[in-house]
């Protein structure tokens, strides 16, 4: 994933908290779901869910 460039833009954000992740250590990532994504997303509006291969998930978000 390319780390995009921080704009004004709430989902460029929401790559931006997910490329970080992916860079300390993408082996241990099993899947993102980006919640703009979603065709509902949650009250958070940006953000995702990353689960990692132990069975843990990490939930990350910005309120607006």
């Amino acid at each position: 994933m390319e780390v995009p460039a921080l704009t004004g833009d709430l989902a460029t954000v929401e790559h931006a908290l997910v490329a970080q992740l992916l860079a300390v250590d993408p082996g241990e990532i099993a899947s993102v779901e980006l919640y703009s994504a979603r065709p509902a997303p949650p009250a958070v509006g940006h953000g995702a869910t990353i689960e990692w291969h132990d069975g843990s998930k990490s939930f990350i978000n910005h309120v607006r």
